[in-house]
């Protein structure tokens, strides 16, 4: 897995590649983006996922999801959510915005 920052455009961004560094092809790619609000505490999202057709429903974005923790302090993805999107904030247990900002303001 590649990543890059480019934060000359103003803009927090992450971008994360991964690649098959045997068969040389890429497998998938996701961006971050650093939302600022208003009336809601800013955190990171997921912006956009793409996986390869041939290597969907074989849990590559569940490989990085630990790598994902420990690069943003919290983060979720941006909706609208696809089925198979829906299916991985499940599996991973990833809680709302909503829920992670009442649990961190009532601890």
């Amino acid at each position: 897995m590649y990543s890059f920052e480019n934060p000359s455009d103003g803009v927090k961004t992450k971008a994360f590649v991964f690649f098959d560094e045997i068969l040389l092809v890429t497998k998938g790619a996701c961006v971050f983006r650093f939302r600022e609000y208003t009336n809601f505490p800013h955190h990171w999202v997921m912006q956009w996922v793409w996986i390869h057709p041939y290597l969907r429903n074989e849990n590559l974005l569940s490989r990085y999801t630990s790598v994902f923790n420990r690069e943003f302090e919290y983060w979720y993805p941006e909706k609208p959510f696809s089925k198979g999107m829906k299916c991985f904030i499940d599996k991973n247990k990833l809680i709302s915005p909503e829920e992670y900002f009442k649990i961190k303001k009532n601890k």
